[in-house]
């Protein structure tokens, strides 16, 4: 827990209520129109009045938790001056990664990115990850092909090569290229919350 303020204030009046003004250091985490959970205590002789208001909807140790529900091998887990970095795979297909900076103003924003991959894909896969990524289009979904340089730059733009995508793999199938495509879900700590992130791993997992 950190201290961003102590020390004393007065109560206020203010069209006939009682009023206990925020201090300005405390401002930048409160807004007009916030909702917040309010609590009386009464302690040791002492009433005590705690509002609350959450800043984020998860943090690290949620998505260290998630890695290991979902039997992911962590591959990273350190901070990086300030930025704590962390990124766990499951398998050559599935991926999961964290990154917060920790410099930000107020609270940090943590983003996450799941991505998965499908190896050796033909044209009803790239439909398949084409609908998942119009379906999960609220988290930012991108799909990109997967292989070498030859053929990321067919399969991304086969138009250039006077083809379609169905086309292009069929001439990556006979020159015995290996072709695919991933899926990026992105995720922030202030507006998804990790169970949103837990559902689509369980999606994805079996997609």
């Amino acid at each position: 827990m950190t201290a961003v303020v102590e020390g004393e204030k007065k109560i206020a009046r203010s069209g006939g209520a009682a009023v206990l003004y925020i201090p300005k250091e405390g401002k930048r985490y409160f807004r007009v129109g916030d909702t917040v959970k309010v609590e009386v205590k009464l302690i040791d002789g002492q009433a005590r009045l705690i509002a609350t208001k959450r800043l984020a909807n998860f943090g690290l140790d949620g998505i260290r938790r998630l890695a290991d529900e979902f039997g992911f091998k962590v591959e990273y887990d350190k901070s990086l001056g300030d930025v704590e970095v962390f990124s766990a795979v499951k398998g050559d297909t599935l991926s999961l990664s964290y990154t917060q900076n920790l410099r930000e103003e107020v609270v940090p924003t943590a983003y996450v990115t799941i991505s998965k991959k499908w190896l050796g894909a033909d044209n009803e896969t790239y439909e398949r990850v084409t609908r998942l990524g119009k379906d999960y289009k609220k988290y930012n979904g991108i799909v990109r092909p997967e292989g070498d340089l030859d053929v990321i730059n067919l399969l991304k733009e086969p138009e250039r090569y006077e083809l379609d995508v169905k086309g292009a793999l069929e001439l990556l199938r006979k020159g015995g290229k290996k072709a695919g495509w991933s899926l990026a879900l992105r995720f922030d700590s202030l507006n998804n919350k990790i169970d949103e992130i837990r559902n689509i791993l369980q999606e994805l997992k079996s997609a």
